[in-house]
């Protein structure tokens, strides 16, 4: 599987995005639920 640096780049960047939303996503719901 040979992707070109920067299409991997790209992807690389959309999941360390992806996982911060998820983080702040789950964040969130444990601050609702101790509320």
């Amino acid at each position: 599987m040979l992707l070109v640096p920067g299409e991997d780049e790209e992807k690389r960047i959309k999941t360390v995005e992806e996982k911060k939303k998820r983080k702040k996503r789950k964040e969130v719901i444990k601050k609702k639920k101790i509320k």
